[in-house]
């Protein structure tokens, strides 16, 4: 006999996983190893393996992945194409999703939205809706950054491998230490780039910080 369980878009073929006893759609795929709460939900083509665990009211969906000894909480989801793993948290109302990739020791917290092809790793702390993707080229050599704001009330600028504050990313855009493959005259193209990306990032983090406020 097959049974069903409704995820929110009509009854599916669905089982309990034996570890949790959380309802996993039979489309998706779950470890042994891996905890999937009483009331968690993993659905789609979601996959979560290893020792991750899914608990509270935390939903993994489409074609998300958690592994390693990542865990999603809380009322938190992880869907699309995100990867959550290695001892990352996501928990409270974060959403993670896109192609975002969320690892090692990180956390993402609060109502903070991780999405399009963000990379928040290392200790990186992302919390409340103090967070920033921006895309389309910052330079020929950086596809894309993120900003978000530390759960000290500090802030981290992520440009490809770089990673640093605001202020940090002024003094590289006025230093003559990058890129590694250019010139004075690509650096001469590109500082205004750099240095309006520190406006526009001092410019939300002074906005999240009267949002913090009030």
């Amino acid at each position: 006999m097959t049974t069903t369980f409704d995820f929110g878009y009509g009854p599916v073929p669905a089982h309990q996983h034996p570890n949790g006893g959380g309802w996993v759609a039979d489309s998706a795929a779950v470890d042994d190893s891996a905890y999937v709460g009483p009331n968690a939900r993993v659905s789609g083509e979601a996959r979560v393996y290893d020792n991750a665990q899914v608990s509270g009211n935390a939903q993994v969906y489409g074609n998300a992945r958690v592994s390693s000894n990542a865990r999603v909480s809380s009322n938190a989801q992880v869907y699309g194409n995100a990867l959550v793993y290695g001892n990352a948290l996501v928990y409270d109302n974060a959403r993670v999703s896109g192609e975002a990739r969320v690892y090692d020791n990180a956390q993402v917290s609060g109502n903070a939205q991780v999405y399009g092809n963000a990379r928040v790793s290392g200790e990186a702390r992302v919390y409340g809706k103090a967070y920033l993707h921006f895309g389309n080229g910052v330079t020929p050599s950086i596809a894309s950054g993120d900003l978000w704001m530390n759960s000290d009330g500090t802030e981290t600028v992520r440009l490809g491998c770089w990673a640093g504050t605001i202020g940090e990313l002024r003094a590289l855009a006025d230093s003559d230490s990058w890129p590694s493959e250019g010139d004075a005259d690509y650096r001469d193209r590109w500082r205004p780039s750099l240095l309006a990306l520190a406006d526009l990032c001092e410019a939300h983090l002074a906005t999240w910080s009267e949002a913090a406020k009030g």
